[in-house]
């Protein structure tokens, strides 16, 4: 018997992973709706059918929907006969796949669909959670899963939420809003499509984005100096970073010309006799700029202003000329996804793991379970929830500055026998408490509770 039908809906997110499906199976385009959908599923990007395979298992309904996968979406609503435009296709094709699979669960695989404004042609400013709930009466409930702090007009509408650390938890619970501890997780059947555990050829890898300019980005840069990292990633961030750098040098600038003028301004204004102060006050065709800056002297606030520029535009610390790809062309390879993604894992004696500011103190990214759960010693930073998901120095290793990581990375390379116990005890970990499956169970007995 089904106790409920489950839709959950993801993202693929990036344009290289459907190059990437499409390069590595031959006649993709013409290939079923059904047959294209697996494609992606068992190539293992970001999300595969793990999911709906253990909600089924739980004895429920449960289909996939990758939203934004748009060769694959209008491939479904060509054999449905569902017509749609070109410039909203993601929402009409949506719509009519939750028309005709009529789910008593929505689940939203993050945040990033809801974003207010993203179909503001067809929406207005409202959020899909809210807006699904009102044109389908048969879904009963509407669950979300948050892997970073969004902002809280992305879960409204949403009736059942789940945050991956207890900091995005509070993060909620301070808006007022009530979320369940659900963390990120490994899906093991990664490692029967691997056909096992792989042999190591890195010595340390990190495989990602480089946060440019956050404090990853410096990290690795510092690391690859000091230790033999190897990093997969491209020159988006970087790219960007400098661009946003440019941006706020240029707003810093001219704010600081702004305020020069103002201070010369005042300045002179505290040579005039207050009469013909007054009289500038009282003129009401004097620009508005100046009428303020007479009010604040006449209210005897004579503090200059500090030439420095606005105090809380923070400008991020400036980036090399050149692309980490291009100072290390030998530590640096072209991002990889999918299986591509898990076997470089796999083939690495230590992973390294850096978390973003959006993390808020806490860890429980995707790389913390998938580097453990593909047998790699895991390096990762500290964080306070740390001792419930491993146990440090014994499942995992932790690092608290890049000097530790630098000191952390040399032990582990010189020490074989104590950084593959340490990954062996991290992966018996995740396998036993960390896998889809286990969150799954979770998903499975807070919906229930709420249907």
């Amino acid at each position: 018997m089904i106790s409920y039908k489950i839709v959950r809906l993801s993202g693929s997110h990036y344009p290289s992973i459907l190059e990437a499906i499409i390069g590595a199976n031959l006649g993709f385009n013409k290939k079923t709706y059904r047959e294209q959908l697996d494609c992606l599923l068992d190539y293992r990007a970001l999300y595969s059918d793990s999911f709906s395979r253990s909600m089924q298992a739980l004895g429920n309904q449960a289909k996939e929907i990758i939203w934004d996968l748009e060769i694959t979406q209008k491939t479904w609503a060509l054999e449905n006969g569902v017509r749609f435009s070109s410039d909203n296709w993601i929402l009409e094709i949506l719509f009519a796949q939750i028309e005709k699979y009529r789910p008593d669960v929505v689940y939203f695989q993050g945040t990033e669909l809801c974003a207010p404004g993203r179909f503001a042609s067809t929406l207005g400013g409202g959020n899909i959670a809210t807006i699904l709930k009102e044109r389908f009466p048969f879904i009963r409930l509407v669950a979300m899963f948050s892997g970073f702090p969004s902002l809280i007009s992305r879960v409204r509408g949403v009736d059942l939420l789940f945050a991956c650390t207890p900091a995005i938890v509070e993060h909620y619970r301070k808006a007022g809003i009530n979320s369940v501890l659900c963390y990120h997780a490994f899906d093991e059947d990664v490692l029967l499509a691997l056909k096992g555990k792989l042999e190591t050829t890195y010595d340390v890898t990190f495989v990602g984005s480089t946060q440019a300019p956050g404090e990853r980005y410096w990290m690795l840069s510092e690391l690859i100096e000091h230790t033999p990292l190897k990093i997969w990633t491209d020159n988006r961030d970087e790219n960007e970073a400098r661009e946003r750098y440019l941006q706020d040098v240029r707003k810093t600038v001219r704010q600081s010309a702004r305020t020069k003028i103002r201070n010369q301004v005042r300045s002179i204004l505290e040579l005039v006799e207050r009469r013909q102060i007054k009289r500038i006050a009282a003129n009401r065709l004097a620009p508005a700029v100046l009428r303020n800056i007479v009010d604040e002297v006449l209210e005897n606030k004579t503090a200059i202003e500090s030439t420095g520029g606005n105090s809380e535009l923070k400008i991020p610390r400036k980036l090399p000329r050149k692309n980490l790809a291009e100072l290390y062309p030998e530590r640096c390879e072209s991002p990889v996804n999918g299986l591509d993604y898990f076997k470089v894992i796999g083939r690495s004696r230590v992973s390294l793991n850096k978390h973003t500011e959006r993390s808020l103190g806490d860890v429980g990214n995707l790389r913390l379970f998938e580097a453990t759960g593909m047998g790699s010693c895991l390096l990762t930073d500290y964080g306070r929830n740390i001792h419930h998901l491993f146990e440090p120095d014994t499942e995992i290793v932790m690092y608290r500055s890049v000097g530790e990581a630098i000191e952390k990375i040399g032990f582990l390379l010189e020490n074989e026998s104590a950084r593959e116990a340490i990954a062996i005890a991290g992966q018996r970990k995740t396998l036993k408490s960390h896998t889809i499956w286990n969150r799954c169970q979770l998903i499975n007995e807070n919906l229930k509770a709420r249907l």
